[in-house]
């Protein structure tokens, strides 16, 4: 998190890494003139990872000597270890081997064939060596069912053919426009909060507002479909060769792309029957699939609370992304600048610590959560729920609601994060954004007034952290 990119030229990087042969690189994909006078620009994400580069090539196991390793006994493969074990011959060095090649060729390996593996027949060396090292990360015990697999393989070649399919057998035209009108409400009330902000200047509110006005929302299907590239012939016993032609079209409509204009209403990292929905910094837009419009977080069935609880919080977090500690970054068009006065700035990072804090208290399984991870998804969760609630009590009778259905909201926004997690898998959170789902419902709710007034908590107990209360939206 926190990366900004910057523009640099391919002679720079050259001197920056010259170990990399650039030119042949840039030539092999393809992208002869990227980084040069008169070509597509060339950002750098990540000066921090390109400055280690070298002696990371030059010395790619500096603290272990011996490798892991994939044994082939009479039934099948096994791994040899699952950590390095390092020996007292391990010392560091600045020149490129024959044992450092022989480190970085088995990483160039590994990438291969985990690429590879779910497209080749159960039986392959892919499948079995690659199944133990699954199980121990993941807690995988077996392979999916060939249903799903075939489902996810489907969609993840041909996601947007398959999204107007869906949309057209599957998806409630009514259903695209509640959640609309649900968006407008939200985006009414975060307008009305912003108001009543008492750290922010009336400067930096002004364009925040310009900022919420100007957030478009894509919801259930591009509002223009756009033009697929030609996949070609796929066969039904060519499984490999099908997944390589999706990928080369990919590849292909990626470099087109690289010499077009931005599209702020495109979109790039979901498909409509993805159960998801995600904020885009870039071009200040809410993306929001179909398949997360229906049960069990929405339906023209369910009552106005269950609704607002569940998916009027999802659609609240995503539009709170474009204000938590890197949306605040980027301005109503998606430029990134500080367009905030400093002293707001400084109030916003204050507002922000409690959280970071708070979150950063919380352990799973006895091991700590990352609070500055997770800061960004914190933040939203708290503006989410908050912006979601006051939205569904503006629109009831005389602006309130009976007191059973206020619980009742919280309750549905907590039953949307449930779930059930392996334990290996539930501990690879800890390096994810977001909290494990049970800190994110505790912490959302214990910062919540209206929540611990609904069901009367207590000041200072486990869901009302009464003054150690944290608060930025």
């Amino acid at each position: 998190r926190g990366m900004k990119g910057s523009r640099i030229m391919r002679e720079d990087l050259k001197k920056k890494v010259p170990l990399i042969h650039w030119d042949d690189w840039f030539e092999g994909m393809g992208l002869s003139d990227v980084g040069e006078k008169g070509g597509p620009q060339l950002i750098m994400r990540e000066d921090a990872y390109f400055d280690k580069l070298p002696s990371l090539l030059t010395n790619p196991n500096p603290n272990f000597a011996q490798l892991n390793s994939l044994v082939q006994t009479e039934k099948e493969f096994e791994t040899a270890g699952l950590e390095y074990t390092p020996t007292p011959e391990t010392s560091l060095d600045s020149t490129f081997d024959e044992a450092d090649a022989e480190v970085l060729k088995s990483y160039l390996r590994y990438e291969l064939v985990s690429d590879y593996t779910p497209y080749l027949p159960p039986d392959t060396f892919a499948e079995k060596g690659m199944k133990p090292l699954f199980s121990d990360l993941y807690g995988i015990k077996e392979r999916p069912p060939r249903w799903k697999k075939c489902y996810h393989a489907t969609t993840s070649a041909m996601g947007g053919h398959i999204s107007k399919l869906y949309v057209t057998k599957f998806f409630p035209e009514a259903n695209r426009d509640a959640a609309k009108h649900m968006l407008e409400e939200i985006r009414g009330v975060f307008k009305e909060d912003l108001k009543e902000v008492s750290w922010m200047d009336a400067e930096t509110k002004d364009a925040a507002t310009h900022k919420l006005n100007e957030m478009v929302f894509e919801v259930g299907y591009p509002t223009e479909w756009p033009e697929w590239c030609k996949i070609g012939e796929l066969h039904e016993d060519t499984y490999l060769e099908n997944y390589e032609k999706t990928q080369k079209c990919k590849w292909n409509r990626h470099m087109e792309k690289l010499r077009e204009p931005v599209k702020r209403r495109e979109w790039n990292y979901a498909t409509s029957t993805d159960v998801n929905a995600y904020y885009s910094q870039k071009v200040n837009g809410l993306f929001i699939p179909a398949a997360v419009l229906d049960p069990p977080f929405f339906s023209s069935k369910y009552p106005a609370y269950r609704n607002y609880g569940s998916i009027g919080s999802v659609l609240g977090h995503e539009m709170t992304h474009g204000f938590d500690d890197e949306g605040r970054k980027f301005d109503s068009v998606g430029r990134r600048h500080e367009w905030w006065n400093k002293e707001t700035v400084l109030a916003f990072k204050g507002k922000a610590k409690c959280i970071r804090e708070q979150f950063g208290g919380y352990t799973l399984h006895g091991k700590p959560v990352s609070g500055k991870l997770t800061l960004g998804e914190d933040i939203a969760d708290a503006g989410g729920l908050k912006m979601a609630y006051r939205a569904w009590l503006k629109a009831g009778p005389d602006g309130t609601r009976p007191e059973e259905e206020k619980r009742l909201f919280f309750l549905s926004f907590a039953q949307t994060w449930c779930g059930i997690e392996r334990k290996e898998s539930e501990e690879s959170l800890l390096f994810d954004a977001h909290a494990p789902r049970k800190l994110r419902v505790l912490g959302a709710l214990s910062d919540n007034k209206d929540f611990s007034h609904a069901w009367g908590c207590p000041a200072g107990s486990v869901m009302n952290r009464g003054k150690e209360r944290c608060q930025l939206w």
